[in-house]
């Protein structure tokens, strides 16, 4: 059942996750269909978990309205909140705010500035690394804070867990999304020697436009302490697989036995899906 409804959202957001891919990004036609596909499905848990939310909090959905979202994650090139502001649009009234980084190479694009008018997105700028407090002074029902953490060194994603359950109303949610340490290939390059797991966008030319690729990555267990220490509690994990685009033929069929293989292997799914809530602070204890 639950594939399904993935399936069919998925289908739904392709078309705006292509435009973005094609028309913002500036892919070819074949890697932006490519893409498009792997951001739908990864958006339609997204979509999935807010929907559920909304429908266990609001036993009307008639009543449904006047929900505050905020996107810690920032717009990056806008596939996630295009697609995804556009498919609450049509079914709720839903007030969407983005906190960005000011130096996204993105926000002076033609299509870019477009499509954030035609859903009513608000940009707050901010540099998370800079501030304590990257998130403002609005409350909201559904923090998301997806594909991002992997992007941020620690301070700044501890300074910012600390923000965003500030800026969280009392019954709200916070959606987290991040590529899973623990996932099958890595456990096999691992054993092979390999400690390289993907990283990229860290080195020197980065650290001076400010703006980090993968730097970090994380498993349910760390990522459990973590949002415990930060004043959260998890109330939904689970793995999934969504893949990228992949040219090579050999590789793509590497790849879809090691999602098949994945079914088996407890938490090796490629990317990590938390929904969390507010709860008590659980101390981590100062080490050095």
């Amino acid at each position: 059942m639950k594939d399904s409804k993935i399936k069919n959202i998925a289908q739904e957001l392709f078309s705006t996750c292509y435009l973005v891919e094609k028309e913002i990004v500036g892919h070819s036609d074949e890697v932006s269909k490519r893409w498009a596909k792997a951001n739908s499905i990864r958006h339609a848990y997204t979509i999935l978990a807010i929907d559920n939310y909304l429908k266990n909090t609001h036993k009307d959905a008639l009543k449904i309205s006047n929900i505050e979202l905020l996107n810690a994650s920032g717009l990056a090139c806008g596939h996630q909140d295009f697609s995804i502001c556009e498919y609450f649009l049509k079914r709720y009234s839903i007030e969407w705010t983005v906190f960005e980084s000011p130096r996204s190479p993105y926000l002076d694009k033609k299509k870019f500035k477009e499509l954030v008018e035609k859903f009513s997105i608000k940009i707050e700028l901010s540099d998370f690394s800079s501030t304590d407090n990257p998130y403002g002074m609005g409350q909201y029902n559904i923090i998301l804070f997806t594909e991002i953490i992997e992007h941020l060194d620690h301070s700044t994603l501890l300074n910012s867990l600390k923000s965003i359950r500030n800026r969280l109303k009392d019954k709200g949610i916070l959606i987290l999304t991040t590529p899973n340490l623990a996932r099958l290939e890595n456990r096999i390059k691992l054993l092979f020697g390999n400690g390289d797991l993907g990283y990229w966008g860290d080195g020197c030319e980065n650290l001076k436009k400010g703006l980090w690729g993968h730097i970090a990555y994380y498993d349910a267990h760390r990522l459990d302490r973590i949002l415990r220490d930060t004043g959260f509690c998890c109330v939904q994990y689970y793995s999934f697989n969504h893949r990228g685009p992949e040219l090579n033929l050999f590789l793509k069929i590497i790849k879809k036995i090691i999602d098949f293989t994945s079914l088996f292997v407890k938490n090796s799914k490629q990317n990590i899906f938390i929904t969390a809530k507010k709860s008590d602070i659980k101390k981590i204890p100062f080490q050095i």
